[in-house]
């Protein structure tokens, strides 16, 4: 499912973004929150700032969005899957391969 930011969503987000910062991990899409975290408001607003901005030669950035039905990869895969994951209880898969 993809969510536009909101203020309803900002313990989540801001919880997101700390786990990667407690971890040391690198975090990648989160379109400048980490700059934000004490001033959530303000970020929702430069994303609605960012939404107006339209392609140009200084900004030769298009990027495409795919939509991925994972449960019909799993029913159309699932031999390949369940083979790739040794470590995994065999049954792990189960409810989702025998949905159909």
């Amino acid at each position: 499912m993809i969510e536009y930011p909101s203020i309803m969503r900002e313990t989540d987000a801001i919880d997101y973004v700390n786990e990667f910062k407690r971890y040391n991990s690198s975090i990648n899409g989160i379109v400048r929150l980490d700059r934000y975290l004490d001033d959530y408001d303000s970020w929702i607003c430069y994303l609605e700032s960012e939404k107006v901005i339209k392609p140009n030669e200084k900004t030769g950035k298009i990027e495409s969005f795919y939509n991925i039905d994972t449960q019909k990869s799993f029913h159309k895969y699932s031999d390949i899957y369940c083979s790739m994951v040794d470590n995994i209880p065999q049954n792990f898969f189960m409810g989702v391969v025998n949905e159909k």
